[in-house]
């Protein structure tokens, strides 16, 4: 009998609504080897990032990305929280404030945010 009070417990909690929903994805790149045009020894290099996306209902959604790059060996670390946003919908209109992407038509991809650095 437990087993079968297990399973209508898990079938009945399976089936409910959630309230919230949290997304966390993290990407990481490992680099080692010298630097192009330089006579420095070795070096290895850590890049991290990480998104999380929080979404308490279904017409609002706050997320922020976060990266770290490190020289190992070096002592050289920076840590930039790089996009925050916030987002509201309510039928066809919908309100972003902060960081975001839109991809127009078939392809062009609008960023409203600056990459300092980057051409």
């Amino acid at each position: 009998m437990p087993k079968c009070n297990l399973m209508f417990l898990a079938l009945a909690l399976s089936s409910a609504e959630a309230g919230a929903q949290v997304s966390l994805s993290s990407v990481t790149e490992v680099q080692h080897g010298k630097v192009t045009g330089s006579d420095s020894e070795d070096i290895s290099t850590v890049y991290e990032q990480f998104n999380l996306e929080y979404t308490p209902s279904s017409r609002v959604q706050v997320g922020f990305r976060a990266e770290i790059f490190e020289a190992l060996g070096q002592d050289r670390r920076i840590l930039n929280l790089s996009q925050k946003y916030a987002r509201w919908t309510l039928g066809s209109a919908e309100v972003v404030a902060g960081n975001y992407y839109a991809i127009l038509g078939r392809g062009l991809t609008l960023r409203a945010f600056e990459l300092p650095d980057v051409i």
